[in-house]
């Protein structure tokens, strides 16, 4: 009961934290209550919350390993992303429409592997 209460309360204020809370901080109350990195963590949890799971995947990664081989520092070819931000989906819907990689991959790329990147594929799995 109290999980279906949360979500019911969660679903009630996406629209408003999506909007940002700086457009709703008249409210005191929400203000002292609630800061952004919070909101947005509960907001990235609803499709969770409501058993819907999205992943991205990035595949034939082409790693900038300086004259080595991706295989040599045990990079992978493809990577899965589960439950990514929204921040993330976004960026793979871009990169999708305008066929150019999203600063936001590449960066996730690279500070999760430690290398830059030079082209990968995506795809968006609902």
């Amino acid at each position: 009961m109290l999980l279906v209460t949360l979500y019911k309360l969660l679903e009630e204020i996406q629209e408003d934290v999506k909007k940002g809370l700086c457009d709703i901080c008249n409210d005191s109350a929400w203000a002292e209550t609630t800061n952004y990195d919070t909101a947005k963590w509960v907001i990235e949890k609803i499709p969770e919350l409501k058993g819907e799971t999205m992943k991205i995947r990035l595949f034939d990664i082409g790693w900038d390993v300086d004259g080595g081989s991706a295989k040599d520092f045990g990079l992978p070819k493809e990577v899965i992303i589960d439950n990514p931000g929204t921040e993330l989906v976004e960026a793979a819907k871009a990169t999708l429409q305008n066929n150019e990689a999203a600063e936001e991959l590449e960066d996730y790329l690279s500070d999760n592997y430690g290398f830059c990147v030079y082209e990968f594929g995506v795809e968006v799995i609902q």
